[in-house]
This record gives structure tokens, sequence and C-alpha cells, in this order.
């Protein structure tokens, strides 16, 4: 990839990995409404980023023992934050955001708390398109309720 411009090799890479996928599975390749595709441009890298954190989050909560090896919680919360805040209309990224919200509040609980009004101020500053504003506020109202212990089904 040419250090350069890695948003665009990174783009053709999914878009080639989604292809092989589509062949080898004889699938027939269907696209994203526009508010649910990846985010474009910049913002994919930081994307990509976060899907990885997700994943890390997600393993931390399997195990007890294994919370102890996730580290920069309070970045990660942060950071899916801002990725909202930069992409304000993908539903793609405010579900990550909800579902980051989820399984941190199970493995480091305090993370989610600080960026409570964060993440509030977010929802009132950048509503989701309207085919999507009902169902996104309510997860985030799950997922930020003193009950939501981010080890529910999705």
């Amino acid at each position: 990839m040419p250090p350069e411009q890695p948003n665009e090799s990174l783009q053709a890479l999914a878009k080639d990995v989604c292809d092989v996928i589509a062949v080898a599975s004889r699938a027939d390749r269907v696209m994203p409404v526009p508010g649910y595709a990846p985010p474009t441009g910049e913002a994919f890298r930081d994307y990509l980023l976060r899907l990885e954190q997700m994943l890390a989050v997600r393993c931390a909560g399997m195990e007890s023992e294994a919370a102890a090896f996730l580290s920069g919680e309070r970045e990660i919360v942060a950071g899916t934050v801002r990725l909202c805040v930069e992409v304000p209309n993908s539903v793609s990224t405010r579900v990550l955001l909800v579902q980051l919200l989820k399984r941190m509040k199970a493995v480091h609980p305090a993370a989610v708390l600080e960026h409570e009004e964060a993440i509030r101020q977010l929802q009132r500053a950048h509503p989701m398109p309207e085919y999507a504003v009902v169902a996104i506020d309510a997860m985030i109202d799950e997922a930020l309720s003193p009950s939501a212990n981010g080890r529910e089904s999705e």
C-alpha cells in the first residue's frame, strides 16, 4: 500500500475481499443502503481501527482473566465517539458505537460512564437519518442504562 494514499488502497482491498467471498460463495453482491455502508475517505482507516478495537473488547469480555489484557479503554470509547462525529449520518459507525458500549460496560464500565454525556451530546447534535433514529436512540439508551451489562445476545 502506498503510504501517501493508504485509504484508497484499504478500500480497494476491502472491495477485492468482498468480491472473492461473493464468487467463492456464489452469492450476489448487494450494495448496502448508503447509511449502512462503511465510511469512506479518511474515516475508513479509523473505522477499521475501531472494528479491531471492538474485537479486542469482545475478546476481553469472554473470560474474566482476559479483561486484564485490554488497555486504553477510555480512548477506545472516545475514539469511536469521534468517528461518529466525523461521519454523523453513518448508521454503521453508530451501531459499532452501541455494540462497543454494551461490551465495554461488561469489562470496564467506568470508561462508558465517563463518556455518557459526550454520547448523549452526539445523539443531540448529530441525530441519525429518519429511517434509523428510533432504533439507534433506543439502542444507545439501552447501552447506557444501568441494567445493560454487555452480555446480552445480539
